[in-house]
C-alpha cells in the first residue's frame, strides 16, 4: 500500500499548518498534485479531514492550485474559527 493510499484511507486526517514552509519550484507542481489527489480521494470516499491553516481560501487558491482550494470549500462543513494573534490571559 503506498503512502498516498494510506493517509487517503484512513478515517480522520489532520492537516495541521497548510501552507507553511518554503517549496521549490521544481518540487512545487509535484507537491500540489499529491496534496490535491490526496484531498479529491478523501473527498470522494467521505473521510474527515481537518485543516488547520493561517491563509483563506484565496490564499490557498493563489499560492497551491485553485482546484485545491475549490476542493477544500467543497469539504468544509462547519465553520471556520477564527482567533486574534497573542493571547492576554490576565
Amino acid at each position: 500500500m503506498s503512502i498516498l493510499a494510506r493517509y487517503a484511507g484512513l478515517d480522520y486526517l489532520a492537516v495541521d499548518d497548510l501552507g507553511v514552509g518554503r517549496v521549490e519550484k521544481g518540487e512545487s507542481d509535484a507537491a500540489v498534485r499529491l496534496a490535491f489527489t490526496l484531498f479529491d480521494m478523501r473527498y470522494d470516499n467521505a473521510k474527515t479531514t481537518d485543516i488547520a491553516t493561517n491563509l483563506t481560501l484565496e490564499e490557498v487558491a493563489a499560492r497551491f492550485d485553485e482546484r485545491i482550494g475549490r476542493r477544500i470549500a467543497e469539504m468544509t462543513t462547519g465553520y471556520p474559527m477564527l482567533l486574534s494573534e497573542g493571547h492576554d490571559d490576565a
